[in-house]
C-alpha cells in the first residue's frame, strides 16, 4: 500500500513546511529524489533516458550531498547544463509498506535557472540528450511517467499565481 502526500508550499508557512522536512527523519530507510524544471522561452527542457522515455533532469541524492547540490550535479550531468536553483515547486513523501522491507522516498521538485554550460545533443552514460519543448510538443513524447504532465500543470498554475517558494527562504540546515 502506497500513501502519498504533496505539500503545496504557499499554503502552509515557513515554520510549518520546516517541521515537515524535519520530522522526516524516521526509522523507514528514505530515498531521496530531486527534479529541476527549466522553464524559458515557452519550453521545458528535457532529458532522454537511455531508455528512450524523456523526464525532468532528476535524480537520487548522493551521501554527503545537499538537496541542492545534488539538484545541480544531475542537471549537469544528464543535461551539460549549469543551473541555479530559485524556488521550490513542491514536495512528495511517498511510504511504500512491504512485508519485508518497509522504505519511504522524498521527492522534492524546484524550479531551476539555467546559466551555462553546453546542451547534451550526444549519448553518455547518463542520458541520450536534452531538449527544449512547448507543452503540445511534449504531450506527444514517450515519457518515463504521466506524473510529468501533473507537474507541469501545477508549475504553471503556481508560477501563474506567484506562488513558486523563492529558494532564498530556505537555510542550509533544511537543505
Amino acid at each position: 500500500m502506497i500513501t502519498c502526500f504533496i505539500v503545496y508550499v504557499l499554503f502552509i508557512n515557513l515554520q510549518s513546511l520546516t517541521n515537515i522536512l524535519l520530522s522526516m527523519t524516521v526509522m523507514t530507510p528514505t530515498m531521496t529524489v530531486v527534479h529541476g524544471v527549466a522553464y524559458k522561452d515557452g519550453k521545458y527542457l528535457l532529458i532522454q533516458e537511455r531508455d528512450g522515455s524523456w523526464y525532468f533532469p532528476a535524480g537520487r541524492i548522493h551521501n554527503n550531498e545537499t538537496i541542492i547540490d545534488g539538484l545541480i550535479r544531475e542537471v549537469r550531468e544528464e543535461s551539460g547544463l549549469d543551473c541555479i536553483v530559485t524556488g521550490l515547486i513542491t514536495i512528495e513523501h511517498t511510504f511504500i509498506h512491504e512485508d519485508k522491507d518497509p522504505s519511504a522516498r522524498l521527492v522534492v521538485i524546484f524550479e531551476i535557472e539555467l546559466i551555462g554550460g553546453q546542451l547534451k545533443i550526444f549519448p553518455d552514460t547518463d542520458t541520450l540528450q536534452a531538449k527544449w519543448f512547448d507543452i503540445s510538443e511534449i504531450v506527444e513524447l514517450p515519457l518515463r511517467s504521466i506524473a510529468l504532465l501533473e507537474i507541469l500543470e501545477n508549475y504553471q498554475k503556481l508560477k501563474g499565481e506567484n506562488r513558486i517558494l523563492p529558494i532564498e527562504y530556505f537555510n542550509t540546515y533544511v537543505f
